[in-house]
């Protein structure tokens, strides 16, 4: 997959927002170790104008790390619910 990102800082000190990515799909891992890097450096990453569902938040969020179920179930989605 061709890597197209670009960025835009949002503060002087605090945030990016990415371009060139489609987060329905899955990214290569290229991509993957470069929206983290972005990330270390810049703490917050904004990606505007992405139609995810749920199942491609949860699959793209996992290139950052393993995720954390609450521990609460009110603040649990549906498809977590189900699964629980």
């Amino acid at each position: 997959e061709d890597m197209n990102l670009t960025t835009r800082p949002i503060a002087p000190t605090f945030g990016a927002e990415v371009s060139g990515v489609d987060l329905s799909r899955p990214v290569d891992e290229q991509t993957a170790n470069a929206l983290r890097e972005l990330w270390r450096r810049h703490s917050l990453l904004l990606f505007r104008g992405q139609a995810i569902d749920e199942k491609q938040l949860v699959a793209f969020s996992r290139n950052f790390g393993a995720l954390e179920i609450h521990l609460r179930r009110e603040f649990l989605s549906l498809l977590s619910k189900k699964n629980s």
